[in-house]
């Protein structure tokens, strides 16, 4: 499986699944993320931020909600590609 950057205003060209860039050019996912954690450093709020939360629920539930992931975004998949 090949995993491709898609960002905030990209399109997805079905049914071949290329990606037309929109206005993001030259974007470093490095940069982008050191910025941010220097933001949550400066603001003392890094241990808000989802990433670095422990979350201790049943992964029976985290299963379901990544099948229901999957099964909304296959849905929504199915409906651009049919216009």
């Amino acid at each position: 499986m090949e995993i491709i950057d898609f960002y905030p205003g990209d399109s997805i060209v079905l049914p071949e699944g290329g990606i037309v860039k929109a206005f993001v050019n030259g974007y470093s996912d490095h940069s982008i993320k050191s910025v941010t954690n220097d933001f949550y450093y400066t603001y003392e709020n890094i241990n808000e931020r989802i990433s670095y939360k422990i979350i201790n629920t049943d992964e029976s539930i985290l299963d379901e909600c990544l099948e229901d992931f999957i099964n909304e975004f296959s849905q929504l998949s199915a409906r651009r590609a049919e216009g």
